[in-house]
């Protein structure tokens, strides 16, 4: 969330919910609809559901985890 957060900074925008998050990563999977930043995105969220919950195996886990680090190194090619 914190890199999507300051590529939107690096456009003069502050996101302040997750909403605005969410939207914002729409506008980005446009721009570069290869990297399938939607997925990420998800992939993002399970995580941080994740954390509170504690309902997922270690391998799902993994897989996102691999999935936004992914995501997070596109990201800083935009920054």
């Amino acid at each position: 969330m914190e890199a999507v957060k300051a590529v939107a900074a690096s456009r003069g925008l502050v996101l302040g919910t997750h909403r605005g998050i969410a939207e914002f990563v729409s506008r980005l999977h446009k721009e570069h609809p290869e990297w399938k930043l939607i997925d990420a995105f998800a992939h993002a969220e399970r995580l941080h559901i994740n954390f509170y919950e504690d309902h997922l195996p270690g391998d799902q886990v993994e897989e996102s985890r691999r999935v936004v680090e992914e995501a997070v190194n596109r990201f800083k090619t935009l920054l």
